[in-house]
């Protein structure tokens, strides 16, 4: 037997919790929810919770009108901010899930959606010998070629949910818009990083980011054991700010599509512990070797200043023309940059 919650239990309380509801019924496995959230999933979640918003506020009379109280609690910013919190949690989820890319990309914030630049760095910091009576040398830091003008950009899209999915209880449905805006934005910072990876842009010291003096292209042609053990030697040969050799382990391989099954062979006959990542936006023959970012950043995503996750969803006002409920904006600041070059290989079939 079904309960009626939003008469049974205060408003406030469904109100409370409303997102943890509305994320179960799109099928999210929410941690440690509120303890009323699965009774009004089971109970119908939107029904339940718009008619407990429309009495919260003040909008319906308990035991009266009860769609009256729903229509009009779909207006409210209580609804709307528990579809969003709920939306939210499966777009965040779905982005995770689809963005492999986060694997081997670091991180750089940015506190606008102003270009900026991130300087490149050396540290000639290695201890040195001492002898007898002997002065302890500076550590000195030098410039090296960073990265110029990144930019973060600021990526919508609007969704409706109208009045009758929520009558109907159509939350599975609307969770899965969610989930596929969720996927959506991953491949599209996957593509940002695909193309920052292929930018034939120079550094802010006026050089190309890939260059055989650099020590970061390999010899070209087809993907196998011995391009693989070239990019070992590579990554381990480049040259530190300070002149001696960056000594970096192989970490990541990134690949398109078509080598990635024989990228995976490979690295798995060589029994090494390398993350391999297929880009489907990278060009035909195209891969790069990785160090781990942590030692040696050369590529990364762009964050805004204290967001830990590029995305969010909220509610906005619509035009009621448009549609007959509500309208939701899914809003991504995404961007992508190289740093360095040591650290990083990049190899091609010719």
């Amino acid at each position: 037997m079904t309960v009626n919650f939003s008469v049974d239990r205060n408003p406030r309380e469904v109100v409370a919790a409303a997102a943890d509801a509305i994320a179960m019924g799109m099928g999210f496995d929410v941690e440690r929810p509120h303890p009323l959230a699965r009774l009004i999933c089971e109970d119908g979640a939107l029904g339940t919770i718009a008619h407990a918003a429309g009495l919260k506020n003040g909008r319906g009379l308990a035991g009266g009108n009860r769609i009256a109280a729903m229509s009009s609690g779909i207006g409210t910013d209580d609804f709307k901010d528990a579809l969003g919190q709920a939306g939210l949690q499966v777009t965040v989820a779905t982005y995770g899930k689809q963005a492999q890319h986060l694997a081997f990309c670091g991180v750089v914030e940015a506190k606008n959606y102003q270009p900026f630049d991130v300087p490149g760095l050396g540290l000639e910091v290695s201890p040195q010998l001492l002898g007898p009576n002997a002065e302890i040398s500076w550590g000195t830091v030098e410039s090296v070629g960073g990265a110029q003008g990144i930019r973060l950009g600021r990526y919508a899209r609007l969704f409706g949910v109208t009045r009758r999915a929520v009558v109907n209880n159509e939350v599975l449905e609307i969770g899965r818009m969610f989930a596929a805006y969720g996927a959506a934005t991953s491949r599209l910072e996957a593509r940002l990083v695909a193309a920052a990876l292929e930018s034939s842009g120079s550094m802010d010291d006026a050089q190309p980011v890939f260059h055989a003096d650099f020590g970061n292209l390999a010899t070209p042609g087809a993907f196998d054991e011995d391009a693989l053990n070239e990019a070992i030697r590579l990554l381990r040969r480049q040259r530190a700010p300070g002149g001696e050799y960056a000594d970096l382990e192989l970490r990541h391989l990134v690949v398109e599509p078509e080598l990635e099954a024989t990228a995976r062979r490979v690295i798995r006959e060589a029994g090494m512990d390398v993350q391999v990542a297929a880009m489907a936006d990278l060009p035909a023959g195209r891969w790069y070797a990785l160090a781990d970012q942590t030692l040696a950043p050369t590529i990364a995503v762009v964050r805004l200043l204290g967001a830990q996750k590029p995305l969010r969803v909220e509610s906005r006002p619509k035009d009621s023309i448009h549609i007959d409920g509500i309208a939701v904006k899914g809003v991504a600041d995404l961007g992508a940059a190289m740093l360095g070059r040591v650290g990083i290989v990049r190899g091609s079939a010719a």
